[in-house]
């Protein structure tokens, strides 16, 4: 009985340790650039936009707000939110990744085979059916895809800036192909 009690404990350990990082980063091509006529051009900080007018009702911000809300034909229920958060304040919150310096390098820790469970947790990647990578040059963008209803999270990473830019709310997969193929540096004016 005991022999039976120990190796059904193990069995479930192994389950738990073995789900813990189940969802692990995929690499996810970059959509191609698409011809845009009707496109509107936003820029937020170092990063361009271009989007197309039919799916932005409205551009929204608040004074001295920290991001832009983007009110889609339909409403509110179904806007995005892009803001801009300190390298510092994101990973500084977990410094036993120490080894992460860069945004880059952390986001691509949370989906290694080993990744800091809190953070991986808190980052809500644990509870994400996919977790991806798209990159071009200075650009990286990890989209932490979420069950349908579920807030997505989508982290764009510039290499050697200090800020992490988040798109978050109702990211579908046209939203995100309309942000990337157009998404661009630029100089701040």
């Amino acid at each position: 009985m005991n022999g039976t009690r120990t190796a059904l404990l193990a069995i479930a350990w192994g389950f738990a340790l073995s789900s813990a990082a189940a969802t692990m980063l995929e690499p996810r091509t970059w959509p191609r650039v698409t011809d845009c006529p009707e496109c509107m051009t936003v820029q937020f900080e170092e990063l361009e936009l271009r989007l197309p007018v039919a799916m932005m009702g409205r551009l929204f911000t608040f004074a001295n707000a920290p991001g832009l809300h983007f009110l889609p034909p339909g409403g509110p229920r179904r806007a995005l939110l892009l803001f801009a958060t300190s390298r510092e304040k994101v990973i500084g919150k977990y410094p036993a990744i120490d080894h992460a310096t860069s945004a880059r390098q952390f986001f691509d820790t949370l989906g290694s085979e080993e990744p800091y469970i809190p953070a991986y947790k808190a980052e809500g990647i644990e509870r994400a059916i996919r977790y991806t990578k798209a990159s071009k040059g200075k650009l990286h963008v990890y989209w932490i895809e979420a069950a349908t209803g579920d807030t997505q999270y989508v982290q764009i990473v510039v290499d050697g800036s200090n800020t992490i830019y988040t798109l978050a709310g109702d990211v579908t997969p046209q939203w995100y192909d309309a942000v990337l193929s157009h998404l661009r540096i630029a100089p701040i004016p």
